[in-house]
């Protein structure tokens, strides 16, 4: 409780990952593993990471499903298992490249050294470069024998301090029903390519923006 409504907490923006493509490299992006397969063995260079926050998308990919349960399931496990074996025969059959860092795999994005980067919103700014030549596209993670990839989402909000006065919390939800109401989201989304955590803002036509919503 704060004072403001019993209001503590409000979210602002969430980054989740999309699959950004530098399409000089990869004209027609991949849809699907297999379509990462084709490619990979057709020589187009290919980046990936193997950490848990950017190398997971595939858990799901794999028919992995994500739930508030603590203990892994059959199928879980199972999932788990097929996206570390596939992740490890394109590796050791020199079709990809697997990387630890995610500033590794940025960096070969650039340097066109990888046609696909496996990144969030955030990663705009660092890419800008490759936007300015319309070669940068975004799009959804490729799906699987399993089904749709499942990226990790990061949610971020502006929370008030229990502790705080009932005078300051009180313009401090002011601020905060600002900064996340539909208008002041949306002028967010366009100028710090941010993904508003308000599921109704008209995301408009950035598709650097509509890939992660």
């Amino acid at each position: 409780e704060t004072g403001v409504e019993g209001l503590y907490a409000l979210p602002l923006s969430m980054d989740i990952n999309a699959l950004y493509v530098n399409e000089s490299l990869a004209p027609e992006p991949a849809l699907n593993l297999v379509d990462i397969e084709a490619q990979a063995s057709a020589g187009v260079p290919i980046v990936l990471e193997a950490n848990p926050t950017n190398g997971f998308w595939g858990f799901g990919s794999m028919g992995g499903l994500v739930t508030a349960e603590d203990r892994l399931t059959d199928e879980n496990a199972a999932a788990l298992i097929a996206w570390l074996a596939w992740l490890r025969e394109m590796r050791d059959g020199g079709d990809i490249v697997l990387v630890d860092e995610h500033e590794s795999a940025r960096q070969a994005f650039l340097d066109g050294e990888s046609a696909y980067l496996v990144g969030a919103a955030s990663d705009f700014f660092s890419l800008h470069s490759l936007g300015q030549t319309g070669q940068l596209s975004t799009g959804m993670l490729p799906s699987g024998p399993g089904g749709k990839a499942s990226p990790i989402m990061m949610a971020y909000g502006i929370m008030v301090n229990s502790a705080t006065s009932n005078s300051q919390a009180l313009l401090l939800g002011d601020l905060a029903r600002f900064l996340t109401d539909q208008e002041t989201a949306h002028r967010i989304a366009e100028v710090a390519h941010l993904v508003p955590a308000n599921t109704t803002i008209d995301q408009g036509e950035d598709p650097h923006i509509t890939a992660f919503s």
